[in-house]
């Protein structure tokens, strides 16, 4: 009897110790389960002015001419020399769409085994209730799960380029997680080291990675060293490696100059945009826990009446002000609400950006909302149990977790179906203008330029006409219009709109080249002349076989004459 009790007392410890190993895998099936039609996806939007034409993503080697690479201005690999070289190397695996989509997973794996890892290891620290500590790996995968099957994620996982985003979050993520185990283990310069090194990677990912130095110093507060003089005293050295990286940083947001005019306040005015922000937050969050609607673009309205500043503001700024209030009285659980606005501060304060809401953007702030939510729940499954009898408190917690597999398996289905619409662009677009509550004259080019390349030209210029009207001085709409139009044989429209782009931008000699090239077609050879010329003042170059059309064109007219 003796030697069936010490067996019976013993499995419970036994089917933990399985449970903490093959829990990471648990959280990585179900990931994989959830994103292996990402595999399908298309190139989309940005990865078709960067994949298929930048050269400095078709070889691998010599690295350094990939990481030193110029790009155009505006690109979203621009002064992010580690998404550059990671184009590279998914060019280098096969160069389709589906190789592209399995680094994005891959990077997207690693940054839930790290997300595991952090909470599990956090929960363990003798800061921790006995409660949380004791449920360390349920609550870990759970987070994991939770996090890497939120269909929120797609933005940046199934859409290409966006692997800026989950880079920079998986670099974050490692700092973190580096920092943890250089105060509570062994090797503490080599996790000091790596956990410098994991930020330096993220300084050439995307400027996210901003508030890493800040946020692990707001963890080891809170969670290790007890105080923020603390924290810095004991290791001043890793802190300064990390602050060194906001140099790295500075230098690539200064060579990128203000990328290409989409960031910075020359877009716009910072007060309007933070105002615009409080909305944005508040729908960010609305997406947390319910994740419907979601689009490509939402071409976000600036905030200039006060309704749609309130219903920003009635969210937002009590959750900021309730944040700041539990960093000073309790930081322990106001750490993950804390971090998710560290992580925001750079795209959603004061610093304009021409795009005002953008779902990749949540990546990783979406990760401490449930970060946040997976401990509430088990401590509020605790006080339950505490209040019920011995049979009822195990129902409890067997609610709790078929709540949580039955969220996770809907998270999944839901990610997949959204997956399946970057399978197409003209799907994508298509449901990005009827999800949308306003007009959105951006996805109405995209998917008239979608609809031109797929042999639709009476619909894409059905498209163009909207975007056209929604805003008439964008000179790209313009001149995808008139060339549509001069393709189909209308070349007065045609060069009404070359007109009108000329008009909009003077020096621009290719547009006068095209409205030359036009003009001929439409038999105005007089015109068309004239503009080939002024085309050439401007230091344009006309190409040697329309010259010498436009030449026995006036030859012709000039006989005739």
């Amino acid at each position: 009897m003796a030697r069936l009790s010490t067996h019976t007392s013993a499995r419970p410890g036994l089917l933990r110790s399985v449970f903490r190993r093959i829990a990471p895998l648990l959280a990585l099936a179900v990931v994989v389960l959830a994103y292996a039609n990402s595999l399908g996806g298309v190139f989309i939007y940005d990865d078709l002015s960067i994949i298929p034409v930048d050269p400095s993503i078709r070889k691998l080697w010599p690295l350094w001419n990939v990481l030193a690479a110029t790009h155009e201005p505006g690109s979203t690999i621009d002064g992010r020399p580690l998404v550059a070289l990671s184009l590279a190397v998914s060019h280098a695996t096969g160069g389709e769409a589906f190789h592209y989509h399995v680094f994005n997973l891959c990077v997207h794996l690693a940054a839930v085994l790290v997300l595991f890892g952090l909470v599990r290891r956090t929960l363990l620290l003798p800061v921790i209730p006995p409660s949380l500590r004791q449920r360390a790996t349920s609550i870990a995968l759970a987070s994991a799960v939770l996090w890497g099957s939120h269909p929120l994620t797609t933005a940046a996982v199934t859409y290409i380029i966006q692997r800026a985003e989950s880079l920079a979050a998986l670099c974050y993520l490692l700092t973190l997680y580096c920092l943890l185990r250089s105060a509570t283990g062994r090797a503490v310069a080599a996790w000091s080291a790596a956990a410098v090194a994991a930020c330096l990677l993220g300084a050439n990912a995307k400027e996210t990675i901003v508030s890493a130095p800040l946020a692990c110093l707001l963890y080891d507060r809170a969670f290790l060293a007890g105080g923020f003089a603390a924290a810095w005293r004991k290791r001043w050295p890793l802190y300064a490696g990390l602050a060194g990286t906001w140099a790295v940083l500075a230098y690539h947001m200064i060579s990128c100059g203000d990328r290409g005019g989409s960031v910075g306040f020359s877009t716009g005015r910072p007060m309007q945009y933070a105002l615009t922000e409080l909305g944005v937050v508040a729908h960010y969050l609305r997406l947390a826990f319910w994740p419907s609607g979601l689009v490509l673009d939402y071409g976000w309205p600036a905030a200039t009446n006060m309704w749609r500043i309130i219903t920003g503001a009635v969210v937002v700024v009590p959750l900021i002000a309730a944040t700041c209030w539990a960093l000073v009285r309790y930081p322990k659980w106001a750490v993950p609400a804390g971090m998710f606005f560290l992580v925001l501060a750079p795209t959603s304060s004061f610093y304009p950006m021409t795009d005002a809401a953008m779902d990749h953007r949540m990546y990783l702030p979406l990760a401490c909302v449930v970060v946040a939510v997976a401990p509430a729940a088990v401590l509020a499954a605790e006080w339950l149990a505490r209040r019920s009898t011995p049979l009822r408190r195990k129902r409890v917690f067997i609610t709790l977790a078929a709540a949580a597999t039955a969220i996770a398996v809907g998270l999944a289905g839901m990610t997949r179906a959204r997956n399946d619409e970057y399978h197409s662009a003209i799907d994508a677009w298509s449901l990005t203008i009827q999800r949308l509550p306003w007009p959105n004259q951006r996805a109405h080019h995209s998917l008239g330029w979608h609809l031109l390349q797929a042999g639709k030209s009476e619909a894409a210029m059905t498209q163009f006409d909207i975007a056209v009207r929604l805003r008439p001085d964008d000179i790209t709409v313009l001149v995808d219009r008139a060339n549509l139009h001069r393709d189909l044989g209308h070349f007065d429209q045609a060069a009404a709109d070359f007109t009108r782009a000329i008009a909009l931008c003077p020096g621009r000699w290719e547009l006068l080249l095209a409205r030359s090239m036009t003009f001929y077609r439409a038999g105005d050879i007089q015109q068309a002349l004239a503009d080939a010329e002024q085309c050439r003042k401007l230091g344009g170059k006309v190409p040697e076989s329309f010259q010498q059309a436009l030449d026995a064109a006036a030859r012709r007219n000039g006989q005739g004459g």
